[in-house]
């Protein structure tokens, strides 16, 4: 049984499939949205452990996902990483400005993600069952 829980939100179903096999290898369970609005309704009866949102996800830009999370009382306090395939100040600046504890550059995801993950959960410190 799963005792933590990620909510993947993007609109490509490989990449996310990817991502959310690499967390439950580690445990972990994963609801994935292929928008922001699916996760917006699924945020309404589940409570994840963590976000993990990429930038160009459909619907809502990620930037305003995180901010909508950061303004809800049920999600203000849980962690939010920024996924995007672009490296640059700017993207960096804009994630974090969101409201997201941390933004990561696809490049290397496999191997930043799952210790971000798990740093996050730790940090965090919730326990949820799924």
């Amino acid at each position: 049984m799963f005792n933590k829980a990620v909510m993947a939100v993007g609109d490509d179903a490989d990449e996310m499939e990817y991502l959310a096999d690499m967390l439950r290898q580690q445990g972990l369970a994963v609801l994935k949205a292929h928008d922001a609005d699916r996760a917006l309704h699924l945020i309404k009866s589940l409570k994840p452990d963590l976000f993990l949102l990429d930038v160009w996800a459909n619907g809502l830009n990620s930037y305003d996902l995180c901010r909508w999370l950061r303004a809800n009382r049920h999600t203000a306090n849980t962690p939010v990483i920024i996924l995007s395939a672009f490296n640059t100040p700017h993207a960096r600046r804009d994630a974090l400005a969101s409201g997201a504890d941390l933004f990561l550059p696809k490049a290397n995801l496999a191997t930043e993600l799952l210790r971000a993950v798990q740093d996050l959960l730790e940090r965090n410190g919730q326990t949820q069952t799924v």
